[in-house]
């Protein structure tokens, strides 16, 4: 891989180690509090964004595929599918995985933060949350459409192209692969039994097919 996406790679992997540390200090200084000490919607998102991981899987699909040219990787449109492919499957993780954090006093959950901001149940937060990752997906298949244009806009040659078109691919192949898996895998289901909301498949992602930018 060039220089610079392995630089981009080292720094993803350093925000991910990095981000643990402060992680791990928000969920201590919540277990010693006597109130919660619940983050706003802002930090939660700078430390998520870290400590996920998200950013590392991302760049494995150029190494998978190959590198995105510079002028496309930072176009506004790209950077935006990236932003989307790494949020949603967040927000969703978030649902999947309340039975298991909310117990234990863990306030780096969205359902949480949303409970505490609007003073609502679970359900309602849940519903939300969904709402919103739903959105984001709706979102990145729209502009998924538009990647032909933002080639011939950038004068791209085939090859360039096909790089661009592989990237979108990939990113919609990451997220459709995150919501199956969450929805299968025993780790959120407490005891071997289902989780108690049920939550149900980003139906869209997985279901709607265009040409050229599917999820598998």
């Amino acid at each position: 891989m060039s220089p610079r996406w392995r630089a981009r790679a080292a720094s993803n992997w350093e925000w991910y180690f990095s981000a643990h540390p402060s992680e791990a200090l928000g969920r201590l200084r919540a277990s010693e509090s006597s109130s919660m000490l619940v983050p706003d919607r802002a930090a939660y998102l700078m430390l998520r964004r870290g400590a996920d991981g998200t950013e590392t899987v991302l760049d494995m699909i150029e190494r998978f595929a190959s590198e995105v040219p510079p002028a496309a990787f930072h176009s506004p449109q790209l950077r935006l599918m990236r932003q989307l492919a790494a949020d949603a499957p967040a927000f969703s993780n978030d649902v999947y995985s309340y039975d298991k954090e909310a117990p234990r006093g863990d306030v780096y959950n969205l359902v949480v933060i949303l409970q505490h901001q609007r003073q609502c149940g679970r359900e309602e937060a849940a519903a939300a949350v969904l709402a919103e990752t739903q959105w984001m997906v709706d979102q990145y298949q729209q502009l998924a459409v538009e990647i032909p244009q933002l080639c011939d806009r950038l004068g791209l040659d085939r090859s360039q192209r096909r790089s661009v078109e592989r990237y979108a691919e990939g990113l919609a192949a990451w997220m459709s692969g995150y919501f199956i898996w969450e929805s299968d895998t025993e780790r959120y289901r407490p005891q071997g039994s289902p989780p108690v909301d049920q939550p149900g498949h980003l139906e869209p992602l997985l279901a709607t097919r265009s040409a050229g930018h599917t999820g598998h």
